[in-house]
């Protein structure tokens, strides 16, 4: 069964919020999908409940102690879902509510994911890297940051790409997102400097020398970036988005700027997956 009508995940809800010892041995068990739901913000018929399963210090304790275990084996995807989670919650939720609890959850959480791709030694994929920053913005305190030199050695531009070389342009793409997810600071650590700077006013150049025949996703995508990273280049970047589309193409993309990891829409809630963790 894929989706059931929201009232069973309020029924859910309402039997594990009334049975204490229910509760608790749900949120020592529960997978993801399951500290998604105990986490969940503005739900309700009226959009106001928060922390359905979070009532009391022990519940607090259980969860910060299954996220401390489950956290460093989550897939990309699910790491993802769950950073998205914690930073709406912090977001949306009243300051009042469980006190120093939710920023310290957070912390653990960004803690812990960090030390997993220390550890690994691997590029980390640019979406959950985004949203762990995202994330860690939330916090006065925030841990440390993950290590990224591998990951900006894995998309560092040895040469300015070629316009035509598709691959190189999308390798070229992520390293321009790459350096506008981070601080000047950090920029400065990996070894960011007019090397760089020339490199993507030179292939701003070369789609200027013949837009037309650049007309490709990948190429916009790079311009766009560019418009968002470099704002002495903006300007150029964006005339020449309109240049490469397709005329009747102009007017919609023209100065866009969206975001590389625009949320898909939202799953439908799957009663199984959570009802497996009872």
């Amino acid at each position: 069964m894929a989706w059931v009508h929201p009232t069973w995940r309020d029924l859910v809800i309402e039997r594990l919020g009334a049975d204490p010892a229910r509760r608790r041995r749900f949120l020592t068990h529960c997978g993801v999908h399951g500290i998604v739901l105990a986490l969940s913000v503005a739900g309700g018929a009226g959009g106001g409940r928060q922390l359905p399963l979070l009532v009391s210090d022990a519940d607090w304790d259980a969860v910060g102690d299954r996220l401390h275990a489950l956290t460093p084996e989550l897939e990309t995807r699910e790491l993802l879902e769950l950073l998205e989670t914690l930073t709406a919650m912090l977001d949306e939720l009243d300051p009042a509510t469980g006190a120093g609890e939710p920023p310290a959850l957070a912390g653990l959480v960004l803690t812990r994911t960090a030390a997993r791709w220390d550890a690994a030694g691997e590029p980390i994929p640019l979406p959950v890297l985004d949203a762990w920053l995202r994330l860690a913005g939330r916090l006065e305190s925030p841990p440390a940051p993950p290590s990224l030199g591998t990951t900006w050695a894995e998309l560092l531009p040895a040469r300015t790409p070629d316009p035509e070389d598709t691959a190189e342009v999308q390798r070229f793409t992520d390293w321009l997102i790459l350096c506008g997810l981070l601080a000047p600071p950090q920029l400065a650590a990996l070894g960011w400097g007019p090397g760089q700077m020339a490199s993507i006013a030179d292939f701003v150049d070369r789609v200027g020398g013949d837009p037309p025949r650049f007309a490709t996703d990948a190429v916009i995508q790079a311009l766009e970036a560019t418009a968002r990273l470099h704002p002495e280049l903006g300007g150029r970047a964006r005339r020449l988005i309109t240049m490469v589309l397709a005329p009747e193409m102009s007017e919609t993309h023209a100065g866009e700027a969206q975001r590389f990891d625009e949320p898909a829409p939202a799953e439908a809630f799957d009663i199984d997956r959570v009802l497996a963790d009872l």
